[in-house]
C-alpha cells in the first residue's frame, strides 16, 4: 500500500499544466518572469488548511474528529471501503491518517515525532520530487494534536520553508521538463506554501512574497488545463503519478483562501480533470441495436443510425448525443484484431484496413483503448460539421434532454441542454441572429464572439459583456418564441 493509497480518502484529485517550454539546444539558466500582480484572496487563520476545513470543530480529542465520523459513514452509504489501513505503517503520512480516522493518540505523537525528527527528502531539479508535500500535509493536520509545542512546530516550519525556497528556485531559474516538472514543482510549492503560512513558525521577511509567487506558479497550471483538458500519457499514469499532488493543491486554494475570485476557476478544473478520466474510457464492447460491417460483436466493426450512445466503464458514465451531421452514424471499433484498425488507403467504403499494431507496447501505463467511437456522416462529403454534446456521470447515467436548434444561418450551430440555450458563431462578421427555441431557455451562452463584440438584443434581456470570446444571459424565453441579436 503506498503513502498515495492510504492518502486517497483525504483529497480529491485533478489539474495539468502547460508552460512555456525551457530552450532544448543549450544550458544556460533561465529567469521567469514572475508577474507583479497581488494574492488572490487571503489565507484562512484556521486549521487545516489543505483540506477538510473545519475539520477539528467541536472535537474533544477523543475518538475521531465529528467530521471524519461523518465522512466515514458516507463512504459506507456510498459503498465505498478505504482503501487499506494506515494504522499498519509506522510513516508520518500513515500515522497522520490514522490518527484522524481513529483518535489514536498515540499515532498522532509518532507521527509528531517523525514529522520533527526526519529531514525532508528534498526535491530535485528533475527525476525526483521529495516528500515535502506529505510532510506540509502532515503539518496541517496535526495542528490539531495536543503533543504540538513552539519548538517542535517551528523546527518543522524550518524544514518546508528551505524546501519552499528551493521549489521556486528551480521553478523560475531551471529548465525543468514541460509537464512532468514544471506541473509537479508548481502544486507542490503551493501546497507548502498554504501550510507555511504568511506569519509565525519562522516566517522570514519574504514569506509573502513567496506566497504570492507560489500562487502564481499554481494558476498556470489552472489556465493550462482550460487549454489542454488532459494529460498528454495516459489517464492511467496520470492518476498514479501526478494527478494527487495537483488535486491537493487545488483543494488547498479551494480551501485555504478566503475573498478569492479564482476558487471557482480552481474548482472547475478540478471537475474537468476528473471528467476527462470518463472521456478516456472504452465503451462496453458494443452500441445497442448495431450492425456489424466487419468482424464479429465483440472484434470488430458495428455502426448504427442512433443519436444517443452510452460508455461504461465501472461506475462512470459517458452519455454522447450527435446533434450533427444530422444523418450521421456512430461506428463502434475494436477489439483483438481491431483496437488500432486504420483503412491504409484512406477509403472506408471498403473496409479492406489492417491493424496496425506494429509500433504498439501492450504496457498498462499507456492505457491504450481496446474500443472507440467514431462519427462520421453517411453520405460522404468534403466539408461537413460536427456538434456533439458530451455528459458524464458516475452512476446512473445522465439523463438530460438536449436538443438541436435550427439555423438558417450557415455560420451558426446552436443546441440546447435543458433549458441552456449554447450557440456557438463560426465566424465573428456582424449579423443578425434569429433562433425558434424548441423549449423553455432560461440561460445563454454566445461562444466565438468577436473582441470587442456589440450586442443587442431584441428580448429585453440583460446580456453580460462578453470575455474571451463568450458571453452570458438569463433568459425567460418560453417554448415556441424567437431568440433575435444583432451581432456587430
Amino acid at each position: 500500500m503506498t503513502i498515495r493509497g492510504l492518502f486517497a480518502i483525504l483529497a480529491a484529485m485533478a489539474v495539468l499544466f502547460l508552460a512555456p517550454p525551457a530552450p532544448a539546444d543549450e544550458e544556460k539558466p533561465i529567469r521567469v518572469i514572475v508577474p507583479n500582480l497581488p494574492l488572490d484572496g487571503r489565507l484562512r487563520q484556521t486549521r487545516p488548511r489543505l483540506l477538510l476545513p473545519g475539520l477539528f470543530d467541536g472535537w474533544d480529542g477523543e475518538d475521531p474528529p465529528p467530521a471524519m465520523r461523518r465522512r466515514l459513514t458516507a463512504y459506507e452509504q456510498a459503498g465505498l471501503r478505504l482503501p487499506g489501513n494506515p494504522c499498519r505503517l509506522d510513516h508520518v503520512g500513515p500515522l497522520t491518517v490514522c490518527w484522524l480516522l481513529t483518535g489514536d493518540h498515540a499515532a498522532g505523537q509518532r507521527a509528531l515525532h517523525r514529522l520533527v525528527a526526519e529531514p525532508v527528502q528534498s526535491t530535485k531539479i528533475a527525476g525526483f520530487y521529495g516528500d515535502s508535500w506529505v510532510r506540509a500535509l502532515a503539518y496541517d493536520l496535526l495542528q490539531g494534536h495536543p503533543g504540538w509545542n513552539g519548538k517542535n512546530r517551528a523546527k518543522v516550519a524550518a524544514k518546508l520553508a528551505r524546501e519552499l525556497a528551493r521549489h521556486l528556485m528551480i521553478l523560475e531559474t531551471e529548465p525543468v521538463s514541460l509537464w512532468h516538472g514544471r506541473a509537479t514543482l508548481a502544486a507542490q510549492a503551493w501546497i507548502l506554501a498554504v501550510a507555511l503560512g504568511p506569519g509565525g513558525d519562522q516566517a522570514g521577511p519574504n514569506r509573502r512574497e513567496q506566497i504570492r509567487r507560489a500562487q502564481l506558479h499554481f494558476l498556470d497550471v489552472i489556465a493550462a488545463l482550460r487549454l489542454t483538458e488532459g494529460w498528454p500519457e495516459g489517464y492511467n499514469y496520470w492518476v498514479n503519478n501526478r494527478a494527487f499532488v495537483l488535486g491537493l493543491a487545488a483543494s488547498a486554494y479551494i480551501n485555504g483562501l478566503t475573498g478569492t475570485r479564482r476558487a471557482g476557476r480552481v474548482a472547475g478544473a478540478v471537475r474537468r480533470a476528473g471528467h476527462w478520466t470518463l472521456y478516456a474510457t472504452r465503451p462496453d464492447n458494443r452500441v445497442e441495436g448495431a450492425r456489424v460491417l466487419r468482424g464479429e460483436p465483440e472484434n470488430g466493426i458495428l455502426e448504427t443510425a442512433a443519436g444517443r450512445a452510452e460508455i461504461a466503464r465501472g461506475r462512470g458514465r459517458l452519455v454522447v448525443h450527435r446533434l450533427l451531421p444530422g444523418d450521421g452514424v456512430m461506428r463502434v471499433v475494436g477489439g483483438a484484431d481491431h483496437r488500432y484498425y486504420v483503412e491504409a488507403d484512406g477509403d472506408d467504403s471498403d473496409l479492406d484496413g489492417i491493424n496496425a499494431d506494429g509500433g504498439a507496447k501492450p504496457k498498462p501505463w499507456f492505457d491504450a483503448a481496446d474500443w472507440r467511437l467514431e462519427l462520421q456522416p453517411a453520405t460522404p462529403r468534403r466539408r461537413d460539421r460536427f456538434l456533439v454534446a458530451l455528459l458524464p456521470s458516475l452512476d446512473p447515467p445522465r439523463n438530460d434532454t438536449v436538443r438541436l436548434v435550427e439555423s438558417a444561418d450557415a455560420g451558426v450551430s446552436a443546441a440546447m441542454l435543458e433549458d441552456r440555450l449554447v450557440v456557438f458563431l463560426h465566424d465573428p462578421s456582424p449579423r443578425r441572429l434569429r433562433l425558434a427555441l424548441p423549449a423553455a431557455a432560461r440561460r445563454l451562452f454566445l461562444l466565438g464572439l468577436g473582441n470587442p463584440a456589440t450586442i443587442t438584443d431584441a428580448g429585453g434581456f440583460r446580456l453580460l459583456a462578453p470575455r474571451d470570446g463568450v458571453a452570458e444571459a438569463e433568459l425567460e424565453l418560453a417554448a415556441g418564441t424567437a431568440l433575435e441579436l444583432e451581432l456587430r
